[in-house]
Order: structure tokens, then C-alpha cells, then sequence
């Protein structure tokens, strides 16, 4: 099984109708409108998109594989809680991959912007 880029979510015009259905549910997700453990409706999706089920299924399952929902048995789909401590992994993660990131464009830094960089 291929896995799913996140990067892929964050250009809608290039992205499949699964994948902007999946942006669309994300991008809920990160601005608190469906907070943890929040039951998702398949049916009430599409009828919000005003697309079929198939679509919204399809984004349900990227979701799901890339971790930010979960299936559970008897119970729907919801959107994953995440753990105080995955909260911190994840955050040591998004620091070290901004480390990486800010050493790797050093040599590419220029005085107009390090000025502007520091008056921030």
C-alpha cells in the first residue's frame, strides 16, 4: 500500500475529490470546528458538499490511514484523540524538522533578510 503525503492535502485544484473531501474535513479538524473523539457522518459530509458517500468514504479512508481519524467497531468513525505524550512527540518532531530546515537555508540567507527576520 502506497502512503499518503500530507503535502498532497495542501493544493486543492491538483487533488483528487477524495483528497479536497479530506482537506476540507482536515482543515475542520485543525481550526477546533471537530474536536477530538467527534463522531463523523459519512451522509452528513456529502450532504454538506452535496456529493455522494463514495467520495466522502474514499477521504475517510485516507484520513484514517494517515492517523487523524479512527474506525472503530460498532461505533463509527471519529476523529482521533491524540495523547499528551504523541502531542509531545509530535512536537519535538515539528521543532527538529524546523531546526533542520532553518540550518539547511542558512547558506541561502541574505543580510535584508536576517534584518527582517530579527525585527519580527
Amino acid at each position: 500500500m502506497e502512503l499518503f503525503n500530507f503535502s498532497s492535502l495542501i493544493e486543492d485544484n491538483k487533488n483528487s475529490l477524495p483528497e479536497q473531501i479530506a482537506n476540507h474535513i482536515l482543515k475542520k479538524i485543525f481550526i477546533g470546528e471537530l474536536s477530538q473523539g467527534t463522531r463523523l457522518i459519512k451522509s452528513e459530509f456529502a450532504k454538506e458538499l452535496n456529493d455522494s458517500n463514495i467520495p466522502v468514504r474514499e477521504a475517510f479512508y485516507i484520513l484514517q490511514s494517515t492517523g487523524v481519524i479512527e474506525g472503530l467497531p460498532r461505533k463509527g468513525v471519529r476523529v482521533k484523540s491524540i495523547s499528551k505524550q504523541e502531542m509531545n512527540d509530535y512536537t519535538d518532531a515539528l521543532i527538529e524538522l524546523f531546526r533542520v530546515g532553518v540550518d539547511y537555508s542558512k547558506s541561502k540567507w541574505v543580510r535584508k533578510s536576517i534584518i527582517n527576520l530579527i525585527s519580527i
